[in-house]
């Protein structure tokens, strides 16, 4: 191979690898790989950046990447990797990143074992951010809570016999269906430190 077409090689090369960088970053996706047998373990630019590593990291830092995972989901994650690796199969898992500026991010992680070029079981997957679509789903569901839990106080309304029932109702409805930890009613009394005087409550403090 003459210079030119050494050089040639470098550059289609280098066009290649930019164009799957930012392929991966349009996507919110990134990827890595695992070779257990020698600890060898690669991830590409878009994964380093969906954990909030920033620049070329050619090296998965397990450290600092185990500290960037969400302490309520490091042991259901760590659960899901330790079957898989009892059981070689492909998994999928939801978790979440808290960044270094302390955004969480929803993930979804999929890998999948595979044979190696030289025998023994290694490991490949991708990371896509899914915190839209996540927040997306949260909010629809809490619309949903707070649709039910209007038409249950619309009953309430109904079947109340006094006041009081329905407050009482209404608190329950509040905590019970659309997802409050607390919730109360107050009447505001007309004096000169505008006091509020609590009529019902229901909840955690309550």
């Amino acid at each position: 191979m003459t210079k030119d077409e050494a050089d040639d090689t470098g550059a289609s090369v280098h066009r290649t690898e930019r164009r799957f960088d930012a392929s991966q970053a349009i996507a919110g996706l990134g990827s890595w790989e695992f070779d257990p047998s020698t600890g060898e373990r690669w991830w590409s630019a878009g994964c380093a950046r969906l954990f909030g590593f920033e620049g070329s990291i050619d090296v998965l830092p397990l450290d600092e990447l185990r500290d960037r995972i969400h302490p309520d989901d490091r042991e259901t994650l760590g659960s899901i990797v330790a079957e898989s690796a009892r059981e070689p199969a492909a998994q999928t898992a939801e978790f979440r990143a808290v960044l270094p500026d302390n955004r969480v991010r929803w993930l979804e992680g999929r890998f999948e074992p595979w044979s190696g070029p030289i025998g023994g079981v290694q490991w490949r997957g991708t990371v896509q951010d899914i915190t839209t679509h996540h927040d997306e789903a949260e909010l629809g569901r809490r619309i949903s809570r707070a649709r039910t839990a209007l038409s249950e106080c619309n009953r309430a309304l109904t079947r109340a016999t006094d006041e009081q029932e329905l407050l009482d109702a209404i608190c329950r409805i509040a905590v019970g269906l659309a997802g409050y930890s607390l919730a109360w009613v107050g009447f505001a009394e007309d004096d000169e430190r505008k006091t509020v005087r609590p009529v019902a409550s229901y909840g955690e403090a309550a």
